[in-house]
């Protein structure tokens, strides 16, 4: 089994660093260090990372540890020591370079910008990664209270929430966040809280300890807390502890020292000191790689397609203008509307979206539905207008002008085949008159949280449902969409027979274990001694099984959820 070498004596699993890992120290204890170290380890095992460093310190993992030999291959964006230049307005398309599988590790410096330059990039960058990130990838924030400050204000809301969602919501999208912080009580406590493992160095400050106390109590045991804030007050450099709640660790570590080179030492008077070797960078090649990248991202951008569509329009009402007016005689007249080019370009942008549509899911195939059957209806048209015009008579004219009008008709019909999955929704809720919340809706459909969501705002665009505070209802028209005999999805002990059917064999093990004692709780303990499964594999489960909100996970054990059982 895979594990990660934190000291002679103490290695942490693997799975561990796919959770969100929250590093906190003073200053000069060495959590920069412990975070040096677990990206050292996920690089020997060949895992893909991305730093977002303010303070300009994490370049030093180019050259081995005494500056002598090549480090890790990484490339620096930005900052003194930077590969290439880092620009405020790029945070999407470095976004679409660290994404694809093929760029090496990156580290993103951001010394030298303002605060403001840093927040537009990193809103556009986390926004990025969290719609189209799918591989693994792990996303380290240093100075990570910079990025998520328990004080929002302004412009800094929407990267606090962009930071949210990938702490929260980013495990489903391959990105595995570590927060580094040296005051727990800055950062802010929605993105705290979501740490599944917490080291922590020397802390002093009442107000930081205090936040940590919020975290323990909803993790973990009262004797573990009452040894952990007795002694964080006056552990030395290089000494944390490491608390995985999920997996029973909680040990005393001395960290190893760091393989590579150390650029975050503090500067001393006289002496001047730069690594000699450094691992190479093949520049030419990375150029080529990031102006793919821009290319990629004009052509699979929605506004590109956009813009193409409203030129599109306004020539062929020109084109329809010149038809209508003209004279009834037959007479054939060249009107240059299009360039061969320009078709061409066009029908490859329109490839690249339908490929683009497919590759993004569920989600980025409502909204491409009616793009894509815009795009088709301009292309039959084009083929009608590429032809030299003939004047024909003003009854076939007619029916070419009601091609051009057919288009609007195509988004605002909705007498097409009603989706399955908008349909089983829509029940989910309208068999629920006074409304169920979105987890109840995950549990009644077995859809993933984004497939669920997705359907929802489609189900809204359409008028069929509503959301009222925390409930999702059925609006008269979607009533109507159903009809008053619609069948029902099942509910109760026939919604409790289906989970323990379609389940797999470990996840129905355990939410049976659940069932059996309901409305008791019962403890990973128990669960473990029925199942027989090793505690991770137990945690890994009951951790599935919270996904699908067909159970509830507290401190003193796990209890099947009410729903399928009322």
């Amino acid at each position: 089994m895979k594990s990660l070498k934190i000291s002679p004596t103490f290695s942490l699993p693997f799975d561990s660093v796919n959770d969100v890992i929250a590093i906190v120290g003073r200053r000069g204890r060495g959590k920069t260090t412990t975070a040096v170290v677990l990206v050292e380890e996920i690089d020997e095992f060949g895992g893909r990372f991305v730093i977002a460093d303010p303070v300009g310190v994490w370049w030093g993992l180019k050259s081995s540890k005494n500056g002598q030999k090549k480090g890790i291959a990484i490339v620096v964006m930005g900052g003194e020591h930077a590969d290439v230049p880092l620009e405020e307005t790029s945070g999407k398309v470095i976004a679409d370079f660290v994404i694809d599988p093929t760029s090496p590790n990156v580290v993103l410096d951001f010394r030298g910008f303002r605060k403001a330059q840093m927040t537009r990039f990193m809103v556009d960058f986390l926004e990025q990664l969290y719609h189209k990130n799918r591989a693994p990838l792990h996303v380290v924030l240093d100075e990570a209270d910079q990025f998520a400050p328990q004080r929002v204000m302004g412009e800094t809301a929407r990267l606090v929430g962009a930071t949210e969602d990938v702490c929260k919501m980013g495990r489903a999208r391959g990105l595995h966040p570590i927060l580094i912080t040296q005051r727990p009580a800055a950062l802010n406590k929605n993105v705290l809280t979501q740490a599944g493992v917490l080291i922590s160095h020397q802390l002093t400050g009442p107000q930081d300890r205090k936040a940590l106390d919020e975290w323990i109590r909803a993790n973990a045991e009262e004797s573990e807390r009452d040894k952990f804030l007795e002694t964080i007050p006056t552990l030395e450099r290089g000494v944390a502890w490491f608390w995985q709640p999920e997996n029973g660790t909680f040990e005393l570590v001395n960290v190893r020292d760091r393989h590579t080179y150390d650029s975050s030492s503090t500067p001393k008077t006289g002496i001047v000191h730069a690594p000699k070797v450094l691992a190479e960078v093949d520049l030419e090649a990375l150029k080529i790689k990031i102006a793919a990248t821009i290319e990629k991202a004009k052509l699979t951008d929605p506004k590109e397609l956009q813009r193409t569509i409203v030129n599109l329009k306004k020539q062929l009402s020109e084109k329809q203008s010149v038809l209508i007016t003209g004279s009834i005689k037959e007479k054939r007249i060249e009107i240059p509307i299009l360039k061969d080019a320009q078709i061409k370009r066009l029908e490859t942008l329109f490839n690249k979206m339908t490929i683009e549509a497919k590759r993004h899911g569920n989600a980025m195939n409502i909204f491409w539905g009616n793009q894509n059957e815009l795009a088709e209806s301009f292309l039959k048209t084009i083929s009608i207008i590429k032809q030299p015009a003939k004047i024909t008579p003003l009854k076939t004219l007619r029916q070419e002008v009601s091609i051009h009008q057919n288009v609007q008709s195509i988004i605002l019909d909705e007498s097409k085949k009603f989706p399955h999955g908008e349909h089983k929704v829509l029940v989910a809720i309208a068999q629920h008159p006074s409304g169920i919340t979105r987890e109840q809706t995950t549990i009644l459909t077995a859809y993933k949280t984004s497939t669920r969501n997705a359907y929802i705002l489609r189900l809204m665009q359409r008028g069929y449902i509503t959301e009222s505070g925390d409930n999702l209802i059925v609006t008269d028209k979607g009533q109507q969409q159903l009809g008053a005999d619609f069948e029902q999805l099942p509910t109760g002990d026939a919604l409790r027979d289906y989970w323990l059917t379609h389940l797999p064999k470990g996840e129905r093990e355990v939410f049976s274990a659940a069932c059996d004692v309901y409305p008791k709780e019962v403890s990973r303990e128990q669960i473990g001694e029925i199942t027989g499964y090793k505690t991770s594999t137990r945690n890994a489960y009951i951790l599935r099984l919270k996904t699908r909100k067909i159970i509830n996970v507290n401190s003193t054990g796990i209890q099947a959820s009410e729903m399928v059982f009322n």
